[in-house]
């Protein structure tokens, strides 16, 4: 399922399904669903980021609030057109 990606990442590869296909997982609804998945592993990673580089928690919560802004100024595009 990981087609080799887990011999070039490091730590690790985590497979995730998602609905849809190719292309539909990136339309609603299928793409809200997706974007929850990035969205859980971007602010793992900003935490995991935040605690090896010793920064307070509110750098964690600042970046994320940023994140979640960007991305919904970047949602009302229309991906089909």
């Amino acid at each position: 399922a990981l087609l080799g990606w887990q011999r070039l990442v490091q730590p690790t590869v985590e497979a995730i399904d998602v609905p849809g296909g190719h292309s539909s997982a990136l339309q609603e609804p299928n793409v809200g669903v997706l974007a929850m998945h990035m969205q859980r592993c971007l602010r793992s990673l900003l935490i995991r980021h935040a605690e090896e580089n010793s920064l307070p928690p509110e750098a964690v919560r600042e970046r994320s609030h940023n994140d979640v802004t960007a991305k919904s100024e970047h949602r009302s595009v229309n991906v089909t057109d």
